[in-house]
């Protein structure tokens, strides 16, 4: 949106704000304040702004700028009738500093729109970089609780294999013991067999 400007900075300032930053420091440096850039044409744009596209772009801006400071000049311009008497027109003679006034307040509150909307513009961006913190730190938290429930699965699971690892050797230590008693039962009664046959013969000799 154009803007209607005045001094050196402001020019500055609007031309940075349209798009054209390469040219605009060239302005301030050769002094073009709001009213000489109102009164810039194709002729006196050549030296300034050499590309041709963006001269026409430029000019274009201009056009847009000088036709918004026409409608304010119409709008905020106190009209002077044909039948006022000498002191008005005393006080209409002073019209045009009461108007450059008036641009100069319509200027301040151009700056002050556009002060609000970078303050808005650096609000929003904050407030993203905070949704961007508050992101990362769950996604943080939300992996840390997963791998504090990988180890308990982790530490479940050895503890079964632990305790199946016991049961197994309790297992092999009761079959073990089993075969033993097993086998010393064969033995005595291998034993017992033996010394009733050796008893039979005795009787028989």
């Amino acid at each position: 949106m154009a803007s209607i400007i005045f001094s050196c900075e402001d020019v500055q300032e609007w031309m940075k704000k349209e798009g054209f930053q390469a040219f605009a420091d060239h302005f301030y440096a050769e002094q073009v304040d709001g009213e000489a850039l109102l009164c810039m044409n194709e002729e006196t744009l050549k030296t300034l702004v050499p590309p041709a596209g963006v001269r026409a772009k430029l000019l274009h801006k201009i056009k847009k700028l000088n036709d918004e400071s026409t409608e304010v000049r119409t709008t905020e311009a106190r009209p002077i009738h044909e039948d006022a008497n000498a002191e008005t027109v005393g006080e209409a003679s002073s019209a045009p500093s009461v108007e450059k006034n008036k641009v100069r307040t319509y200027l301040h509150f151009q700056k002050g729109h556009w002060k609000r909307s970078d303050e808005a513009k650096g609000r929003q961006r904050l407030a993203r970089n905070k949704r961007k913190r508050l992101e990362i730190r769950q996604m943080k938290k939300n992996a840390h609780e997963e791998l504090v429930q990988e180890k308990k699965k982790r530490q479940k699971t050895e503890e079964k294999l632990s305790s199946a690892k016991k049961n197994q050797e309790k297992f092999y230590q009761m079959w073990r013991q089993t075969e033993r008693e097993k086998e010393r039962l064969l033995y005595l009664q291998m034993k017992n067999k033996t010394k009733s046959i050796n008893s039979s013969d005795s009787a028989v000799q």
